[in-house]
């Protein structure tokens, strides 16, 4: 929820409501894959791809924007900063691979031929780079948290004059004003999410001027402070129901706390669609 908002809209209105919804993506079964069970034959223990981006290496750039004219310039950067970092960079993304598990990751990047490649390789990646696509948000990134992959996220535009650099991007149910959380209503608390328990946010401008430094600080985390990898890992088990709309076939009840329940719980919130309307729908 951005700032001035609550559960009853933008404060002292009630008229309407912002709401960013996840996109519906392919992936729709999502275990805890950080306890391993060997549930798909491309699983392996541990993960050899310490970051991973996932997308096409050529969209967004000037000659294939697809972008009102502007070419994503921050999507080429972070491919450089990547490469400087020794990823190795294929025709629909760019990995690091983890030391001691290099011949794994070389194949899975190189080699791997399966149809359902995105989720193979997400669900071999301890990082995901998340940079704005068409829009500030992209569908990988909840392919990433059902995967167990911890999203790298970044605020902000894609250096192009389209987004302001300087604005943090509206992903679904975040709370922008974590140490308000508590004055929040009990509705706010139950729907929104406090992104920094399960990702690591990037300011784009401060990506712009020392992308290698920021990354780098975020590669060390598996040898140099576990207990924090674990945590934002354990974040993102958490935060996975919350990213999907899990079908009925597959449970013998509707999920509580899955994508529409959340979105449920937000447009029946009292006083959401009061104004106009005096009574909440049925």
């Amino acid at each position: 929820m951005p700032e001035g908002w609550t559960a009853n809209g933008l404060a002292g209105r009630r008229d309407f409501r912002i709401v960013s919804l996840p996109y519906p993506i392919s992936v729709t079964f999502s275990p805890r894959h950080h306890h391993r069970e060997e549930l798909f034959d491309e699983i392996t223990s541990p993960r050899s791809i310490l970051a991973l981006f996932s997308g096409s290496l050529t969209r967004g750039r000037a000659s294939n924007t697809g972008r009102n004219g502007f070419d994503n310039r921050l999507r080429s950067h972070m491919t450089d900063v990547l490469e400087a970092a020794g990823a190795i960079c294929v025709h629909d993304g760019c990995g690091i691979c983890v030391k001691g598990l290099e011949a794994h990751c070389v194949s899975m990047l190189r080699n791997y031929k399966e149809k359902d490649r995105l989720w193979a390789l997400a669900i071999n990646s301890i990082f995901c780079l998340e940079p704005p696509g068409d829009t500030l948000t992209r569908s990988h990134f909840f392919v990433a948290v059902a995967s167990g992959c911890i999203p790298i996220i970044f605020d902000g535009g894609d250096g192009s004059p389209l987004y302001s650099n300087h604005s943090i991007t509206f992903w679904p149910w975040r709370l922008t004003n974590t140490q308000g959380h508590e004055r929040k209503s009990m509705y706010a608390r139950k729907i929104g999410l406090d992104y920094t328990s399960f990702t690591v946010s990037f300011n784009t401008s401060d990506f712009f001027v020392r992308g290698q430094r920021l990354l780098q600080d975020v590669l060390v985390l598996p040898e140099k402070d576990p207990g924090r990898l674990r945590t934002l890992q354990q974040g993102v088990d958490s935060a996975a129901p919350a990213m999907l709309y899990t079908p009925a076939i597959n449970l013998p009840s509707p999920r509580p706390d899955d994508a529409f329940a959340r979105f449920f719980a937000l447009v029946t919130a009292p006083g959401t669609l009061r104004g106009q309307h005096d009574s909440l729908p049925e």
